[in-house]
């Protein structure tokens, strides 16, 4: 009998390093439920994702299972003080 995949994979963690304000940029991790292809602009392996931003920024990240499945999380990075970049 053939199982078919509905479900969706979610974001279970989401951090940001540095977690203090910065003059430099900020990473963030996001590990999701279940394996996910790959997400645009996010190195890692298949269920922790990294990318790193320079600017203060509200994103969606969306994400993929392995059957085409959605997922996605928001994120807000308002910690990078841009004034003290020259």
């Amino acid at each position: 009998m053939n199982r078919i995949d509905k479900t969706f994979p979610t974001a279970t963690n989401v951090s940001y390093s540095p977690s203090t304000n910065t003059n430099g940029s900020v990473t963030v991790t996001l590990t999701t439920s279940e394996s996910v292809q790959s997400i645009t602009g996010r190195s890692g392996g298949p269920t922790i994702r990294t990318k790193t931003y320079v600017s203060n920024t509200t994103e969606t990240i969306t994400f993929y299972d392995q059957v085409g499945n959605v997922g996605s999380t928001g994120i807000e990075i308002t910690r990078i003080d841009t004034s003290a970049v020259t």
